[in-house]
């Protein structure tokens, strides 16, 4: 599900087989599910159907069909394969140039739901890694404290979190009160937090 017309990423819910929460990394034809203990793929066809368009109102109306097929797990979907069905619906209005509905331009309003359906046909759930730290983690760290930053900081923090633990995904990165910064790291089965120091050294991870 998505709000944005410009971003390769959107929140999705995954139920069934297992109930998880992740980032879709959409791609022109096959999407990457990043959740907490894993990663899978999910290659979709074009799909069929056609926009719709209200010329007074600029309302775009969009909904398609296709099929998707599962493969490319790692961590707990290591070994997931499947196929299955989607139904993708988008609602727009439009932006107007010279008085006209324009796709030239980027909407005034979007909102994107992708709903699939798959029969899992392999699939071992993963075991979770036990829990682990090391090296030094702030005092009276608790998930979720501390201000979510970007830009500049955000980038660097990044760019040093994954240079010493790779293969992961960030999805946030916070400003601790002592001046550290908290990294997100998603996709994998560890490190989940990665502290880096104000100077961008990266000095913990758990």
């Amino acid at each position: 599900m998505s709000t944005s017309a410009t971003s390769n990423t959107a929140s999705v819910i995954a139920s069934g087989v297992f109930t998880a929460g992740g980032v879709d990394h959409m791609g022109s034809k096959v999407d990457t599910l990043v959740f907490a203990n894993g990663s899978f793929k999910v290659a979709h066809s074009k799909g069929t159907g056609r926009p719709k368009i209200n010329p007074k109102t600029c309302l775009l109306t969009l909904t398609f069909r296709g099929t998707v097929a599962l493969s490319g797990g790692t961590g707990a979907y290591k070994g997931i394969s499947g196929k299955g069905t989607y139904r993708f619906n988008e609602l727009a209005i439009l932006a107007k140039a010279g008085g006209k509905c324009t796709m030239n331009k980027p909407p005034v309003a979007f909102q994107l739901l992708i709903k699939a359906s798959a029969t899992v046909t392999t699939f071992k759930r993963g075991t979770q890694s036990a829990s682990k730290a090391v090296g030094q983690i702030p005092a009276n760290y608790q998930e979720g404290s501390g201000t979510i930053v970007g830009g500049t900081a955000a980038t660097k923090a990044t760019k040093a979190a994954l240079t010493s633990y790779a293969g992961g995904t960030v999805d946030r990165v916070v400003r601790l009160s002592n001046g550290e910064y908290e990294v997100h790291n998603i996709g994998v089965n560890w490190p989940h937090h990665i502290f880096v120091s104000s100077s961008f050294k990266v000095v913990g991870a758990n």
